[in-house]
């Protein structure tokens, strides 16, 4: 489910989980209406209306709270091809290792890992690149503090708020474009190294 939900919406729900805490309303500022704080985690925790800081605003913690999100949309992801692979390894294997007296850590480690391998090395490429290009949770969350700035909300920062005239702005925006592309290479390389050492060993 969390998956199919869009990294927008993703980003409201948990925004609802992680703004201030408490329950009662927080006082009126200039004349504006008092507002109930919804922040369930706070709430749980027993913070009271003063404590009304989201907990994504935080400096330095409030990083792992960004990560949060992009771990729960995509953990069901991963889980279904992991899933997948282990199911096509030879059971043969397994009642051998099973036999000679693995126990269940060194079944996974030993026998299991090392034949989807193959499957990691394409997942955390994929994820790491989905990552790279994040720009919906920040965003959303209006979490665009200079600890939390990420490759392509620093190009929308760059673009409408810092004051940088000329052709300063195009030379930035090439220059994210650069730094991503460059991030990207080095996983490309190995997982292309990694398929082409398979084939290698299935041609001998």
């Amino acid at each position: 489910m969390p998956l199919a939900i869009s990294f927008v919406g993703a980003a409201v729900i948990w925004r609802n989980i992680f703004a201030g805490g408490g329950i009662e309303p927080q006082e009126a500022i200039n004349g504006v209406t008092p507002s109930y704080q919804i922040g369930l985690l706070k709430a749980l925790l027993g913070h009271t209306p003063e404590y009304n800081e989201p907990l994504y605003n935080l400096k330095f913690w409030g990083n792992f709270y960004l990560m949060w999100i992009m771990v729960w949309i995509k953990t069901g992801f991963a889980m279904v091809i992991f899933s997948a692979a282990l199911r096509g390894v030879p059971q043969e294997t397994v009642e051998a290792a099973i036999i000679d007296g693995a126990n269940p850590r060194q079944l996974f480690f030993r026998v299991k890992l090392p034949q989807i391998f193959s499957t990691v090395v394409v997942v955390w490429t994929y994820l790491v690149t989905d990552v790279l290009k994040v720009f919906d949770i920040p965003y959303a969350l209006s979490a665009n503090d200079d600890d939390k700035l990420l490759l392509a909300t620093m190009m929308e920062a760059a673009m409408n708020t810092w004051s940088i005239g000329g052709n300063n702005v195009d030379n930035l925006f090439a220059a994210i474009a650069v730094m991503l592309m460059l991030t990207v290479i080095p996983h490309m390389i190995f997982l292309g190294w990694r398929i082409r050492r398979e084939q290698k060993q299935l041609e001998h």
